[in-house]
Order: structure tokens, then sequence, then C-alpha cells
């Protein structure tokens, strides 16, 4: 999500002042040192160091992805409508990998960078029990709750939009077109990541055979040439002897980490069908045992008639319904006013930024390989 008419945002970079004195919004936050664990033989996890600086002073906590998911799902179902940050997926085959564990660590870092600069993610009570919390995180989140109340009042605390913008038909056509344009977008680049990765694996192949050929190709020359030296490499391109990186590798991981922002997106979206849902099920309750028949006299009507047995529960229901009215529009205007303008700049960007380097790492390689042919002395060649 990013920060604005909802939020201010804090500063995450690293500052000249006194380490043990930071400003009162600085908060520094890393996620390192992955530790694998075995319980058993059938009981392995990895577990992260997430530690860092803020005006409260230093913090340090041992956290296993669950946790971190715990963290996000906690968030996401108190702040509806904002984009929180994505996680990796989960992986049951080859999870504990180098590659798969650093990897990991660095999407787990990126979730809480982008946590930590929104103050009120960052001061919530969610988040200091994740990062200075006992070990137990996923038990002890368990403790806590927030009713329909409270995500109403906490959100309408920290918006600052003018309280006379309403939501418009305007804005509820927007959210229908722009979860209909995600949809189709994830779907492409589903597509293309089948694609890539078939492309990414033929590169691999090809880097593979081309030096396996290249080796043969030396041990020939060396029978023919004999004791003479003058020669370097041969005339063929050794991948093993320049770092050639694979373009479709990148592209392949930006993919990938497209397709999660893109669903954490339209999850923010389907919060609305959500409370929709919920508030329904509320308004039938009430007609029920208020003996109202529309939806008109149950938002106009002070006055509740029911049995008394039935009225305290009618008069809950009605502050239900109330509140989450007051969510739905808070949520709706956070996304068509900030949350999705704002996703859909930084996705142009990030696009461009991807398109060019992608460009660069294949041009890159196309050049590599004709400076070395061109510096190459090989005996007889320029005689």
């Amino acid at each position: 999500m990013n920060a604005g008419i909802f939020g201010n945002e804090i500063e995450v970079s690293h500052y000249d002042r006194d380490p043990n004195c930071p400003p009162e919004d600085f908060v520094e936050i890393h996620v390192s040192n992955p530790r694998l664990y075995e319980e058993s033989t059938f009981s392995k996890y990895t577990v992260y160091m997430v530690h860092g600086i803020d005006i409260e002073g230093r913090f340090e906590s041992y956290r296993r992805y669950s946790d971190f998911l715990v963290l996000r799902n906690l968030l996401t179902n108190r702040w509806p409508g904002c984009l929180i940050a994505p996680l990796p997926p989960k992986k049951f085959i080859g999870n504990f990998s180098d590659a798969f564990i650093e990897s990991r660590r660095k999407m787990l870092s990126y979730f809480l960078r982008q946590l930590v600069k929104h103050k009120f993610l960052y001061k919530s009570e969610e988040f200091h029990l994740f990062i200075r919390g006992a070990a137990d995180f996923e038990e002890r989140s368990n403790e806590i709750r927030w009713s329909i109340h409270d995500i109403a009042y906490t959100n309408e605390r920290i918006c600052t939009y003018d309280s006379d913008l309403k939501v418009t038909d305007k804005m509820l056509f927007q959210l229908i077109d722009d979860e209909k344009f995600l949809k189709q977008s994830l779907e492409n680049l589903q597509n293309l990541k089948k694609n890539v990765k078939s492309i990414l694996s033929e590169f691999i192949t090809f880097q593979s055979l081309y030096s396996n050929m290249n080796e043969r190709i030396k041990d020939i020359e060396s029978r023919y040439i004999g004791n003479m030296r003058d020669f370097r490499d041969g005339m063929i391109f050794p991948f093993d002897k320049i770092k050639l990186e694979n373009p479709y590798k990148e592209l392949f991981d930006w993919i990938q980490r497209e397709i999660l922002e893109i669903k954490s997106t339209l999850e923010a979206i389907s919060k609305k069908n959500y409370y929709e849902n919920i508030k329904l099920q509320k308004e039938k309750q009430f007609c029920k045992i208020a003996k109202v028949k529309d939806k008109e006299r149950i938002d106009n009507s002070n006055k509740i008639v029911c049995k008394n047995r039935d009225l305290a529960t009618a008069i809950s229901l009605k502050k239900e319904i109330e509140d989450i009215t007051k969510i739905l529009s808070i949520m709706i205007i956070r996304l068509c006013v900030q949350e999705l303008p704002d996703f859909k700049k930084n996705r142009v960007s990030a696009y461009e930024k991807m398109i060019k380097k992608f460009s660069e790492l294949a041009l890159a390689g196309f050049h590599e390989i004709v400076n070395f042919q061109r510096n190459s002395q090989i005996l007889g060649i320029n005689e």
C-alpha cells in the first residue's frame, strides 16, 4: 500500500545521527541469518532473525515463515482495502535449499520494509508483538481480537480525507473495471510465466551443451596444434570462462513477483465482497427480529419496535450494520482515490524498468561474446 491521505510515511533509510537516538518516525528493519531447525526426520523448518532499531530502541526476534503469514492475515483483516505487500508462496518440495531460503529471505525483508513505511501499520499491536514479542508469536496472536466496531473506528481514525467525500457510482464502476482488468492481467502473466520458464530451461540446456562442445573442440585443437601454446581458448565462446547472466532468469523472477503483487491487490478488492455479504446477513437478521421489511427502513429507522427479549439483539445488529457500512465506504474510497491509482502508476514504472533491464542483459550477453571473439588471439586467425 502507499502512504498519503490514509497515513504518514515513515522514514526507512539509514541515518547519520547517533544510532541509539533515532528520529521519532525512523525505523530500520532487516531479515537475516536464516537457520534450519530439525526437530525430527519429518519435521524441519527455517527460522529468520528479524532485527532493527526504532525510537524505542533495538529489537530482535526469530520468526518462521508461518509467523509472517499470521502477521499479514492480521493486518489485512484489520485494515480492509489496504494493499498489504505480498509474501512468497508456500513451497513443500525443495524449500530447504540455500537458493530457495535466500530468495524467501529477500521477499520477507521486502514485505517488512513495505509495512514499516506506514505509521498506522508499524504502530499496530500486531506488528510490535511480531518484532518484540515472545517466540510463540502465532499462539500469542490468537489473543488479538478486533470487533467490527473496532475495525470501523481504527480505519476512520487514520483517514484524513475530506469528510464530504462520498462513495459514488463512478467509484463502484471503477472497482469493477479494475478488478476485471487485474484478473485478465494475472492470466496473461501466468501464461507468460509458462513461456519464459520453457525458454529459461532451454537457455540453461544450451549453455551446458555449448560448454561441453567447447571442451571437445579445445581437445581437438590441442591434438592438432600439439606443443604450440600461443592460442588462448579456441574460437568457440566459453561460457565457463565468462559469467554470462541469463536474462530469462531475471524476467522469470520478476514475473513471479508481479503475480504476487496482483494477487494481493485482488485480495484487497475482494474484501469489499466479503463485507457486503456480512452486511446482507446482518440486515436479514435485523429485518427478521425488528419486523422491518426493506433496507430503506433499516437505514432510516431510529426507533426499533420488537419484543423486549429481542431489543438488545436488534440494537446490536443495527450498530453492526452501521459499522460495516462505514468500513465499506472507507475501503472503497481508499481503493479508488489512493491505492489503485498508485498501484497502476507503480506497475507502469516497474514494467518499464524490467523491459529496460531485460534488454540490457540480453544485449550485454551478445556484446560479451563478440568482444571475447575479437580479443581472442588464436594462431592463424589474423595471419
